[in-house]
């Protein structure tokens, strides 16, 4: 039994994956996950509600956002994209470590990962069907 285990269940009396990330301080990797992929799609919306959320439940913003690169790294998604993120959120790293710790630079992240995903290739492909959808349900 290994000490996580251990102290996961001493204090919430189960061992469960949401209580054990709550005991190593971590955000759950499939909030995080979520977080990225609703940024990827350039739902800036919904990736910010998220990073939000994960702020609010009280974690540091640096552990935010070592989670988000532990995640990125490991997530499906266009390699040249995922370039762009981990160079977005490497900046953000070190702003954080610099001393700008705060949800500024948690939601000025979630905002250039946006961008980045909609400026790429297949962000500009999926606003072009967007908007041909669009013009086809006014033509109807």
């Amino acid at each position: 039994v290994s000490t996580q285990s251990t102290g996961t269940h001493s204090g919430f009396g189960s061992v469960t994956t949401d209580n054990v990330f709550k005991v190593c301080d971590q955000p759950h990797p499939v909030r995080v996950q979520a977080m990225l992929e609703a940024a990827s799609a350039a739902r800036c919306d919904a990736a910010t509600d998220i990073m939000l959320s994960l702020h609010t439940q009280g974690y540091a913003p640096v552990d935010i956002v070592s989670t988000v690169f532990r995640i990125v790294k490991a997530l499906d998604m266009d390699e040249a994209l995922k370039l762009l993120f981990i160079k977005e959120i490497g900046m953000a790293h070190m702003n954080l470590v610099e001393g700008m710790s705060s949800i500024v630079q948690l939601t000025g992240l979630v905002a250039r990962l946006c961008i980045v995903a909609s400026e790429s290739p297949a962000g500009k492909a999926r606003a072009a069907a967007a908007a041909a959808a669009a013009a086809a349900g006014k033509a109807s």
